[in-house]
């Protein structure tokens, strides 16, 4: 299956929006607007259109199901669960709320890193475990999931 989804925001409004700067800075020009207002206005704008963009981006990859299993490294492969998991995501463009496939369970990443953490690894232990490509997203789920886990057994 596809990670590429049509989006929602259509290229056209992130070209509108292009063109609405554009605008501003020939108002500001004929205006004589102060150089340090421009620059608050041009801020706000781009963090506006970054917003957009960011979101353009993230639902050309919707929610990153790439087929009902996954196959590992190590050749284990996982089931795809069946609920997408809601992830609250900050940028420096503001807030967005994906729904995310995810593959395997808590219990089966803590099994795995266990096995490593148990000889005092910690600092390199996704990458057995994880292809380069998936070592961001490894360590995404390992702090919003796993960490819990780790913290409670230390104290």
């Amino acid at each position: 299956m596809s990670m590429t989804h049509t989006p929602p925001i259509r290229k056209n409004e992130i070209h509108q929006k292009l063109e609405d700067m554009l605008a501003f800075l020939d108002t500001s020009f004929k205006n004589g607007t102060a150089l340090h207002e421009v620059e608050h206005g041009l801020w706000k704008k781009l963090l506006d259109m970054g917003h957009l963009c960011l979101g353009y981006l993230l639902a050309l990859h919707g929610s990153g199901d790439i087929g009902a299993t996954v196959t590992l490294p190590t050749g284990e492969e996982e089931q795809r669960l069946q609920e997408l998991h809601r992830r609250r995501y900050v940028s420096i463009f503001g807030v967005f709320h994906l729904e995310r496939t995810v593959y395997g369970t808590a219990e089966d990443v803590i099994a795995r890193v266990s096995e490593y953490t148990s000889y005092g690894l910690d600092k390199f232990v996704l990458w057995p475990i994880a292809t380069p490509d998936a070592w961001a997203k490894q360590v995404e789920l390992v702090g919003s999931e796993i960490a819990n886990h780790y913290m409670k057994a230390a104290a």
